[in-house]
């Protein structure tokens, strides 16, 4: 079961009211990137009105070679002609799981059939940024999913949650993978 949310009159940009093409595409890029082996588990971007995504980052889970559960965030950046990548370790930054575990507490927004039930009167924001998320088997209280994706704008819990993942990681940021 997928699930896609997007609310005509929640705050998004207008790329979020026509996101699948785009948003797969670049779903589909980061899931290419392995990392020990791995596809990430998370990716969210983060992207103008009006251009490509200015940033992807994918967060990926792996066990190291002690067996220890780690973690490790990719941030490929946009700039003009190229694709800056760096990246953060958990077994390196010491901040990186609790700002990870924030993300199981990010409520996905309430699906609005316009019309009917509880309407929103806000009206979309033609060009802020957006942030995307999509993440491999969410999980409800009883049962699990088998992807997850949300797009929202700033302000929004999701665009609180990345920029607090980007100030929290600020300090991690390296030019090469962590050792697995």
């Amino acid at each position: 079961m997928a699930v896609a949310v997007a609310a005509p009159f929640a705050p998004i940009s207008a790329y979020a009211l026509w996101p699948d093409k785009f948003t797969r595409s670049v779903i589909d890029s980061a899931l290419a990137i392995k990392f020990e082996g791995k596809q990430p588990s998370v990716i969210v971007s983060i992207e103008g009105a009006f251009g490509d995504p200015s940033e992807v980052l994918s967060i990926y889970a792996y066990f190291d070679k002690s067996d220890d559960r780690r973690f490790a965030v990719r941030r490929a950046t946009r700039q003009k002609d190229s694709t800056v990548v760096a990246w953060a370790g958990s077994s390196e930054c010491s901040q990186m799981k609790p700002l990870l575990v924030r993300l199981e507490g990010v409520p996905p927004p309430r699906v609005d059939l316009y019309g009917i039930g509880q309407d929103s009167a806000a009206a979309p924001v033609f060009d802020g940024v957006t942030y995307s998320l999509w993440a491999a088997f969410p999980k409800w209280q009883e049962s699990l999913g088998y992807e997850l994706s949300m797009s929202s704008n700033i302000g929004s819990p999701l665009a609180v949650w990345t920029e607090a993942l980007l100030a929290g990681l600020q300090p991690c940021w390296k030019p090469q993978a962590p050792a697995g």
